[in-house]
């Protein structure tokens, strides 16, 4: 019967196997998107800064500014897993994971930067969506930045009390701490939910779709619902609305912007339910096919969607394009 050491002996190997012949055709593809989510979304921070006391530019500002922060904080992760010298399987990962805090922290403050993109998605759909609905009323702005300030530091804070946990309770080897980080810590708050649960599988399995569905479902509902109300809106002519061109402009921009943000998050969610349910139901996958889940759900879904957003914007926006043009040549 084979022992835990030897257990461990054995998932290290063949981890260290895995990463020197499958981990460049995980992670290459997602470096090359992040340079162009980078490229992007920083000629989208460059045009709305100018506008950036604007209520819906500076929505728009926030977004891309936390999809900077997440590109950037991807793009260093996978280049430390692509890019370090790979002489022998021991030696890699033993730089590699000589800090396995730093790896932990790096993957947490990832997801706190990737939530508030998505909740400021959420706020910006909604009160777009309240324009639309009743024109006349005056949106509350200071309690709209303050509703994101809070929910920065909620996240941030769980978060931080996750990657905590984590570290005291987990007893396996820092030789493949962040593999087991990735599979045991997916969401926010779900590490330290499982605080609350008892240790059955069941309960774990719970805790963890409650942490998913706070955090990932619930403005993936919301933003879909906001489409389908301004499109209907949009769609239904009345005195005070713009010209039937302009009106359909608007509403194919919402429906290509929120299709983008439905299928890289709802990609997301189901990446992550695999992983629930693989680890409260212990069901034995392939190496291969653990890390292509973890590629997609948090690099891959992720960067893509920084990447399309910007791009969607400015090529739905003729002025936002004139107005990068000018800053790119120079022109004013």
């Amino acid at each position: 019967m084979e022992t835990t050491a030897e257990a461990t002996t054995s998932y290290e190997r063949e981890l260290s196997m895995w990463a020197e012949t499958h981990l460049h055709r995980v992670y290459i593809p997602n470096l090359i998107v992040s340079i162009f989510a980078l490229s992007l979304n920083i000629l989208v921070i460059q045009y709305y800064f100018a506008q950036r006391r604007k209520f819906v530019p500076s929505l728009y500002l926030t977004i891309a500014s936390s999809d900077v922060l997440t590109t950037v904080i991807l793009f260093v992760h996978s280049s430390l897993l692509e890019f370090m010298p790979k002489s022998t399987s021991e030696q890699y990962y033993k730089e590699l994971y000589s800090e396995p805090i730093a790896v932990i922290v790096l993957l947490a403050l990832a997801g706190v930067t990737n939530r508030l993109s998505v909740f400021t998605n959420m706020v910006l759909a909604v009160s777009r969506t309240i324009q639309i609905t009743r024109p006349f009323f005056q949106l509350n702005k200071k309690a709209i930045y303050t509703s994101l300030v809070v929910f920065t530091l909620i996240v941030t804070l769980i978060s931080l009390a996750d990657v905590i946990s984590f570290i005291e309770t987990t007893s396996k080897s820092s030789l493949y701490a962040w593999a087991d980080f990735a599979s045991s810590f997916p969401v926010v708050g779900a590490q330290l939910s499982r605080l609350f649960t008892d240790t059955s599988d069941e309960s774990k399995l719970q805790a963890g779709f409650l942490s998913l569905f706070i955090f990932f479902v619930i403005p993936v509902i919301i933003v879909v619902v906001c489409m389908v109300v301004q499109i209907y809106r949009l769609r239904k002519p009345t005195e005070i609305q713009r010209s039937s061109e302009k009106q359909n402009h608007v509403t194919m921009t919402i429906l290509i912007l929120t299709a983008v943000f439905f299928l890289c998050n709802i990609t997301t969610i189901g990446c992550l339910v695999f992983f629930f349910v693989v680890q409260a139901r212990n069901i034995d996958i392939e190496l291969d096919t653990f890390f292509t889940m973890v590629a997609i759900a948090f690099y891959t879904m992720p960067l893509l969607n920084a990447a399309l957003s910007p791009t969607i914007l400015i090529w739905r926006s003729a002025g936002m394009q004139a107005g990068i043009l000018r800053s790119v040549t120079c022109h004013k």
